[in-house]
């Protein structure tokens, strides 16, 4: 494969991983049934799980297979929410601080074994919104300020057992977008989180990727017989209309400083590199990465958007055999390739400078040259920036999920974090960071998928 030269703005740097000493410290009465840890600064260097909601090999957080509007875990101040079934009430609303004690069932909102069908989990300002169904009005738009009195339907939108949904919730502002069925039509709704201000915008034939910027939104809609097209609503049914000219087919609609970029074909160009400001006029494509066949016959396809500072970084092809991270500043003239991606799986953004994946080691941009971050067989997963850290999973052979690593962008910070990497079958997933705490869920031999965290509490 080609190897196209790094743009001389920009070079990219191997980390050098150095698995951390062996920590000679016991973790004193951590018990997943009860108690807590001591707050010891040995306890926040190691993952620690918080509570065992449903003792024993019993998972009481099943794997995530909702999708983008569906986040296991959600973080609204310093509580963390999601959705587990303790084997007595049924998969419904809990609560935590990262303390066994602090966490707990928010409220059976589907009283006894059932589940309520927790999902969507949404902070908008604050507040926590999501879907669940209490065997009444099927599944249909709830609130909570994290108390039991507190959680409480917001509106029945379609009448009955069948419930309206709730599908790609996203704050905008204070108020809550999402995608309902009332029964008779499915579109855009807006929610101020009571029943009276929770109304339909704009009836569609589909919609998904819902993106805030600033205070409007964007989508990805299709109304009547029309193709999907970029969308853009200021929370009024007559602000919500299609941006942009004719048919555009949008994805991964991406927020860098006010902007959107979006990749989306045209029936002049497959698919490339895109911007709007939410007007008509300006919504045009970027540039056309991929000229080696002609004009809508050829893609770069575009992937991996990702905001870093002022500009995109993403994942294309130039042409049939080369992948290339590349660089936007939103200009024609400012779309760049800068380095080789090398099949790149991952990008993410962590302290202004962009991180990435390739060739199963973990990347950053920076000047100069460097040294190999991890072995290969490591092949970093699931990049979460939090606080102080940027946070991965790895592993070797059967253990790919198995282990946690976290990284400041210096090979002597690049190490593997001792206590959630327990060989033969544990499996680290859901990674949310909150301040300077990182929660995820992870499954091993002993225990089903439980909450865990490394990093100080929540209290």
């Amino acid at each position: 494969m080609f190897v196209p030269r790094l743009h001389s703005g920009t070079r990219t740097r191997d980390l050098t991983g150095r698995s951390a000493a062996c920590l000679a410290v016991f973790l004193v009465a951590v018990a997943m049934v009860a108690g807590e840890a001591p707050a010891s600064a040995a306890s926040r260097s190691r993952a620690v799980p918080v509570k065992d909601i449903w003792p024993g090999r019993n998972s009481s957080i099943p794997n995530n297979l909702l999708g983008p509007s569906g986040a296991q875990l959600t973080a609204v101040g310093r509580t963390i929410y999601f959705g587990a079934d303790d084997g007595r009430h049924g998969y419904e609303l809990w609560r935590s601080n990262g303390t066994a004690r602090g966490t707990r069932m928010v409220k059976d909102i589907r009283a006894g074994p059932l589940s309520s069908q927790v999902f969507s989990i949404t902070n908008v300002g604050g507040t926590l919104f999501f879907t669940a169904d209490d065997g009444i009005h099927g599944a249909e738009l709830w609130r909570s300020d994290g108390t039991a009195g507190g959680t409480q339907l917001v509106k029945d939108i379609n009448p009955g057992l069948v419930g309206s949904g709730g599908f790609w919730m996203t704050a905008v502002g204070q108020t809550l977008s999402l995608i309902a069925y009332d029964g008779t039509h499915r579109g855009l709704w807006r929610s101020d989180g009571t029943e009276a201000g929770t109304a339909p915008l704009q009836e569609l034939v589909d919609a998904q990727d819902l993106t805030a910027v600033g205070n409007g939104l964007y989508f990805a809609g299709a109304a009547g017989s029309n193709p999907m097209q970029l969308w853009h609503s200021d929370g009024t049914s007559a602000g919500t209309a299609v941006v942009g000219p004719g048919e555009v087919a949008p994805y991964e609609l991406t927020d860098v400083n006010g902007t959107l970029f979006f990749g989306a074909s045209d029936p002049s160009h497959s698919f490339e590199l895109w911007r709007s400001d939410g007007s008509a006029a300006g919504t045009y494509l970027v540039r056309d990465i991929n000229t080696t066949l002609p004009a809508g016959q050829s893609a770069s396809l575009p992937h991996e958007l990702t905001a870093v500072g002022g500009n995109l970084y993403f994942v294309a092809t130039p042409d049939a055999r080369t992948q290339q991270i590349w660089r936007s500043d939103g200009t024609a003239g400012g779309t760049l390739p800068i380095a080789s991606a090398g099949f790149a799986s991952e990008l993410a953004a962590f302290r202004g400078r962009l991180f990435f994946t390739r060739a199963g080691r973990i990347w950053r941009t920076v000047s100069g040259n460097g040294t190999p971050a991890l072995r290969k067989t490591v092949d970093p997963q699931q990049l979460t920036p939090a606080a102080r850290a940027l946070y991965f999973v790895g592993g070797r052979g059967q253990n790919l999920d198995s282990e946690l690593w976290q990284t400041t962008g210096k090979p002597a910070t690049t190490r593997r974090i001792p206590g959630a990497g327990r060989r033969g079958g544990t499996q680290l997933h859901d990674l949310l960071a909150a301040g300077n705490t990182l929660y995820f869920t992870a499954k091993d031999r002993r225990h089903g998928r439980e909450l865990w965290r490394i990093g100080p509490p929540l209290r």
